[in-house]
């Protein structure tokens, strides 16, 4: 039996109803037989308390098939909702403790749930080589059937704000769903997932009210209960999209290769734990274990991942999710909108909904990290004024780029006018057209006149509410050492369009210590003695000795990391190393690194390529030909360089084929050598990761460099030239490296940013 859950003709919900219904036993099982439920509750209690949790695994199971069969005599439809299932399987364990069973075997207790998600086997598709498009389902909740929960102000607001805010960022496909029930809430998302194609990018938004049904006798079920409340939630019959199927469904798009973002904005919805469920789809083998028992036989229990849950692919698109309150907090309608008509009633959108919506109209092309950023700021100054709880963010790339990642993807920010009052300075320069000016004190006093004052309201300065009077604004403004950006921002009254204007004031401060801050660390990697199939090198480990020697000398980087009390120090000089030393050292660099901290790692070795499946290769001494799978594939270091909490990351490296560890295009802007100073301030405000390579896409030289590679020559001689202690990856390519090896050989060195 196929429940045709969506009424779209499809097996949208196959999964462990249908298995039960299959199986030989269930036919001995009546869902209305209190005996046989009393028998079946009675092993289970035994079994638990006799620590048999193998045997009370599969007597849960038994008592699943009845609270599904149970549901199903109730209303054929509420079958494959979770919820409902896990509520009636309360009623049938009340009185069992089952956490510490649940906790020894995870997947054992949970694949009888799991089996209630989506399948979404149909999610799939092959790449064409298209740009993707821009999609979108915002659902907006406000009014619930249940007497119990009060009505919104903010959803069906939130909504607009955000459809706004997206068809100015290009979004071709924007589908509204205002007071959707569980039922309509997945046909949506099953819509948009039938359109979704590889490269698309993918927004689902919902603004409502979130919900845990899971009370304390199955408080070990409690971090999958949580979810989306459909309009037709009651406390009897909890209509709700929990995590667990949200995260199914970006599995689904991911493996078609689209990168999904997911908001929310409700209390308490970090407890979705979409991240953590998306962990879950990762196609790693948690292992076996087995124990002796007392009667001689082996209790064991096989964790692998659960059949139920779909596998996230090798191949497969990013993922990020904003929630607007962590699992303890909640959230209320914050903003109040400036009203079409005079006299209209107040209208009020939620902070969170607001300041995304805002975020999206005043950035030219943000990442996941600064979209996250910027809602924080904002979120920040008004958060002062009452309880709109705080946000959490998750993402597989926080580098992600919100939409698609193409240079027409570029947001043409609506222009505020507005006249520059004080600082004098800065007045005076925007009469002679330069919007950038260098200060000495940090803080100042920032005032404007707005062109149309009754154009506008809900004005800010950075973020911080402005008071506007006879359309002059003032607000205080403190830089940090560095380069800083001034926004001024305001919404359309007619149009509810964010206008906004961007200032550039660069602040010296103490500039080396905005530059050094942190830690320098170096990884050297130098690898020579291959196996015959790969061919010996000559160059390398006497480069990377040269190349340590200099970093730690002149520039004071460190070659070891602490790994904490009691550990020894982890080397970073790698010569003649396995592919797990090199891993190793990328993932404990990943994890022990901070905000401040740089990173410079230098590989010299094999670099190959494999053409027909488009896939760049770093060679360990370990390696062994033509087995790909001892090879360190590039997009294992790019994910690890991303993930890093380092602000800035360099990878330099001198193999063949280097050029293709990277899939971004060659950075030929040259470094401003006139004004040394602020290019410093502008490179080190942002996060970066950058990569000088050997060469493109192609073989390079061996040796020729008097005992070291001619690049590895040139890479050590402008370390060695180079009069300052800072200096940015640009300046020392463009100056030193380039010219130098494209002159004397073949090969043609790059810099990717």
């Amino acid at each position: 039996q196929v429940i045709d859950f969506t009424g779209l003709g499809d097996r949208f919900y196959p999964g462990i109803g249908d298995r039960f219904h299959r199986n030989t036993h269930y036919k001995r099982l009546k869902e209305d037989d209190p005996l046989q439920i009393k028998v079946l509750s009675h092993r289970l209690k035994v079994n638990i308390t006799e620590k048999k949790y193998r045997e009370a695994a599969s007597v849960f199971r038994e008592l699943a098939q009845l609270a599904v069969a149970q549901v199903e005599a109730e209303n054929p439809n509420n079958a494959k909702n979770p919820a409902v299932v896990i509520k009636k399987l309360a009623e049938l364990t009340k009185g069992i403790d089952l956490q510490e069973a649940a906790e020894k075997m995870p997947f054992a207790f949970h694949d009888p749930l799991f089996g209630l998600l989506p399948s979404l086997g149909g999610y799939g598709g092959l790449c064409t080589g298209e740009l993707g498009k821009k999609r979108a389902l915002l659902i907006g909740n406000s009014e619930y059937e249940s007497e119990e929960i009060n009505d919104l102000r903010g959803p069906a607001n939130d909504v607009a704000l955000l459809e706004r805010s997206l068809k100015q960022r290009g979004f071709e496909d924007i589908r509204i769903s205002l007071n959707a029930t569980r039922h309509k809430m997945l046909e949506e998302m099953h819509k948009l997932a039938k359109k979704t194609q590889c490269g698309d990018f993918v927004l689902l938004h919902f603004s409502g009210i979130g919900g845990n049904f899971i009370g304390t006798e199955l408080n070990w079920l409690s971090d999958r209960s949580f979810g989306l409340l459909g309009t037709d939630y009651t406390h009897d019959n909890p209509q709700i999209l929990l995590g667990t199927e949200i995260s199914q469904w970006i599995t689904g798009l991911r493996n078609r290769q689209a990168n999904v973002m997911v908001s929310s904005d409700m209390g308490r919805d970090a407890g979705l734990l979409l991240q953590r469920f998306q962990k879950l789809a990762q196609p790693v083998n948690h292992g076996w274990s087995g124990k002796a028992t007392e009667a001689g036989s082996l209790d064991a229990d096989d964790v692998e991942q659960s059949e139920f849950i779909l596998s996230l692919k090798s191949e497969s698109g990013d993922f990020a999710a904003f929630y607007a309150a962590d699992s303890s907090s909640e959230v209320a309608d914050g903003v109040k909108l400036p009203s079409l008509k005079k006299d209209s009633p107040k209208i009020f959108a939620a902070l969170f909904s607001y300041s995304l919506a805002k975020s999206l109209q005043t950035l030219e092309k943000p990442t996941i990290r600064e979209l996250a950023q910027s809602i924080v700021r904002n979120h920040a100054e008004y958060k002062k004024e009452g309880n709109f709880g705080t946000p959490v963010f998750e993402a597989s790339n926080p580098d992600m780029v919100f939409g698609l990642a193409s240079d027409t993807d570029r947001l043409q920010i609506a222009k505020l006018e507005f006249e520059i009052l004080e600082p004098e300075a800065l007045k005076q320069q925007e009469k002679r057209g330069v919007t950038v000016l260098e200060v000495k004190e940090n803080k100042f006093d920032f005032t404007g006149l707005l062109d149309d004052p009754r154009r506008y309201a809900n004005i800010t300065v950075n973020h911080k509410p402005a008071e506007l009077r006879n359309g002059r604004f003032t607000a205080r403004v403190t830089l940090e050492p560095g380069q800083n950006t001034v926004t001024v921002a305001a919404i359309e009254r007619d149009t509810y369009r964010f206008h906004a204007k961007t200032l550039e004031f660069d602040y010296d401060g103490n500039l080396k210590k905005f530059l050094g801050a942190g830690k320098r660390y170096a990884l050297i990697i130098g690898i020579e003695e291959y196996d015959p199939g790969f061919g010996r090198l000559g160059t390398p480990i006497e480069d990377a000795k040269a190349v340590a020697k200099i970093l730690k000398e002149k520039y004071g980087f460190e070659l070891q990391l602490e790994m904490g009390k009691n550990k020894p120090p982890l080397d970073l000089v790698l010569l003649d190393a396995k592919g797990r030393q090199i891993e190793r050292s990328l993932t404990a660099l990943r994890r022990r690194l901070t905000e401040e901290d740089v990173l410079l790692v230098y590989f010299a070795g094999h670099g190959i390529y494999k053409k027909e499946i488009d896939k760049a290769y770093w060679i360990a001494v370990d390696s062994e030909p033509d087995a790909e799978y001892t090879y360190i594939e590039a997009s294992f270091i790019s994910d690890q360089l991303k993930q890093m909490n380092a602000r800035n990351v360099l990878v330099v490296s001198d193999s063949c084929y280097s050029g293709a560890m990277s899939r971004e295009a060659p950075d030929l802007d040259y470094f401003d050598k006139d004004d040394r100073t602020r290019a410093l301030l502008k490179a080190g405000k942002k996060r970066s990761r950058k990569l000088i390579s050997s060469g493109g896409n192609e073989p390079v030289l061996d040796a020729g460099g008097s005992g070291h590679s001619i690049f590895a020559r040139a890479f050590l001689e402008g370390l060695e030239r180079m009069e300052h202690s800072s200096f940015e990856a640009r300046e020392l390519f463009h100056e030193y490296v380039y010219a130098p090896v494209s002159g004397q050989t073949e090969q043609t060195p790059e810099h990717r940013a």
